[in-house]
């Protein structure tokens, strides 16, 4: 049936649009000496209009209803949800305090990232593949942009010093940053941008055209360096590995302006070593440190004293987490739990736990880390199937970019918590709803 509120071309176009880019802006709230604070992105505020609206489409029939390429979606995700809230449950009743943080960013947030997967599965059911098209090259050239940006700052700062910029007080990348809620994220968020910038020229439906995709995979070592996130080196190396072995010559295509930038990056790095610090030692260190970690050990200090205070909290986190799922193994020891029993060693939060299988094991015991799995593993082997037996188009395309993105993620998410990250959750939505087309087998001539 036809949706008359997707008539209008230029409205939909438009929010669309806006949509794209407060989706990458990110910010907390609330945030205090007593409470880690809220993250929301500026997206999330659109979230109960666009509800509204794709409601009352819904109902009075003027648009579909997402189409799920996996059965029982519905069921899957009430169970993951029952599971949050029983962890949460279960804070109060092994510490006999509600975790508010946990409430609130983990059970509630769970909801928000729920409604983007809602959001991505209808507008791929209802929309045609150009708008489609037109929102990821929107998405992916917005981040670019502001790379970009970034790089050109990164590149001045070698004639001119940071401490003559009269606009900032410290290193240039952090506001840029700030757009993204932290350099993981926005690492993150790149190598999704990756993905389907390389899932669409493998489908020969560029988003860009060649000399723009030419310069932004020129320039992409630069950014990697730029932001410098450990974790995205080794989840876009996994992912080259697997485009590499997959496609070959494609692949080829696609790494050859990345290789040329990263001669270029080598020489540029050869004249400016000081402003060019990810490779510091203090940034190596956790490499020989982390094996140092004692399982059984009592999470009251941190387990070894290392010159990045970052990594040292890394450290500090994970072992306190161990500690705390030490007799908490089936069902966990509830939502928050790893930040009430920081307070009650340090007397003050360290942080969340860094990863997200760790977190799952931790919080919500081997049961909850077991579903979540499953899922996460069901959703990864369905857009495997999706984008290699479907004819290659925008649509084909789509799940492509989301099975790459989905690589990276689980790679990151072993060093960082990534569950609640909207776009995984915005774009997975949509891979999962695509009206693909199946190939149609060539037919056979008789001899």
């Amino acid at each position: 049936m036809t949706n008359t509120f997707l008539k209008d071309i230029s409205f939909m176009s438009m929010c669309l649009f806006i949509f794209a880019i407060l989706l990458q802006i990110q910010f907390d709230l609330f945030q205090s000496e007593i409470y880690t604070g809220l993250r929301i992105a500026l997206s999330d505020l659109t979230l109960p209009i666009a509800g509204l609206l794709i409601l009352f489409n819904l109902l009075s029939q003027k648009s579909k209803w997402p189409n799920w390429a996996i059965k029982h979606m519905y069921s899957w995700l009430a169970v993951t949800t029952a599971i949050l809230v029983f962890a949460t449950l279960n804070t109060y009743y092994t510490h006999s305090i509600w975790s508010q943080w946990a409430i609130l960013n983990k059970v509630l947030g769970y909801g928000v990232m729920i409604s983007y997967l809602a959001l991505g599965g209808w507008l791929a059911t209802n929309l045609d593949a150009q708008k489609l098209h037109s929102f990821i090259k929107v998405f992916c050239g917005f981040f670019f942009l502001i790379l970009i940006l970034q790089i050109a700052c990164m590149c001045l700062m070698v004639v001119y010093p940071p401490s003559t910029w009269f606009f900032i007080d410290h290193d240039i990348w952090y506001p840029l940053e700030g757009l993204m809620a932290n350099r993981n994220t926005y690492a993150l968020i790149l190598l999704i941008c990756f993905s389907f910038l390389c899932a669409f020229l493998l489908s020969e439906k560029p988003l860009f055209n060649s000399s723009v995709t030419f310069a932004i995979l020129f320039l992409l070592p630069f950014g990697m360096i730029d932001i410098g996130s450990r974790a995205s080196f080794i989840a876009f190396i996994v992912l080259s590995l697997y485009l590499i072995i997959a496609y070959r010559k494609q692949a080829f295509k696609i790494y050859k302006p990345f290789i040329l930038g990263l001669i270029a990056l080598t020489v540029f790095y050869a004249h400016a070593p000081e402003k060019l610090g990810f490779f510091r030692e203090k940034n190596m260190e956790i490499f020989q440190i982390a094996p140092q970690i004692d399982v059984q050990a009592e999470h009251t200090k941190a387990p070894v004293e290392m010159d990045y205070m970052g990594d040292e909290n890394r450290l500090t986190m994970i072992q306190s987490a161990l500690g705390t799922f030490k007799g908490n193994e089936l069902f966990g020891a509830g939502l928050g739990s790893a930040l009430i029993n920081q307070k009650t060693a340090f007397e003050e939060h360290v942080g969340v736990v860094h990863s997200t299988p760790l977190w799952f094991l931790v919080e919500t015991g081997l049961i909850g880390l077991i579903v979540f799995s499953a899922f996460f593993i069901l959703c990864l082997h369905r857009l495997y199937k999706l984008q290699v037996q479907n004819t290659p188009d925008t649509n084909n395309a789509i799940a492509r970019g989301m099975f790459l993105t989905l690589i990276c993620f689980a790679v990151m998410s072993l060093a960082h918590e990534f569950t609640y990250t909207r776009q995984i959750w915005f774009f997975l939505g949509m891979a999962l709803c695509l009206p693909l087309t199946r190939q149609t087998p060539a037919p056979q001539t008789k001899v």
